[in-house]
């Protein structure tokens, strides 16, 4: 196997390394066949379907619940914030381009 590493690095290693290496090495393998398995049963599932009926998805989406209006509102007032506080550099690079800036607009936010 080869770690990027070379031979006098490798035997420098003690046996301690070595085997957290292999078992890092393990669990990639494992990893790597599990996906491969999930992948092709996933495909012969899919294949062998009925008709209309949806085919399963390989990725599932996790959905971490829904925003909030307060949530919302409170990380626009933080994002309001750090743009009123560090407008100066946006400024710098406006000008250094001949660009105008836009006026910014006032929102109901508070």
């Amino acid at each position: 196997m080869n770690f990027g590493t070379s031979r006098a690095e490798y035997e420098n290693l003690t046996r301690t390394e070595i085997s957290f290496i292999y078992r890092a090495w393990e669990d990639k393998l494992v990893r790597e066949s599990t996906f491969a398995r999930d992948a092709f049963l996933n495909a012969y599932v899919n294949a062998n379907r009925k008709k209309g009926t949806l085919p399963i998805k390989l990725w599932k989406k996790h959905f971490n619940g829904q925003k909030t209006v307060e949530t919302a509102q409170d990380d626009l007032k933080t994002i309001t914030a750090i743009e009123d506080a560090e407008t100066g550099w946006i400024e710098e690079i406006y000008k250094a381009n001949g660009i105008p800036m836009r006026k910014k607009a006032k929102k109901g936010v508070d």
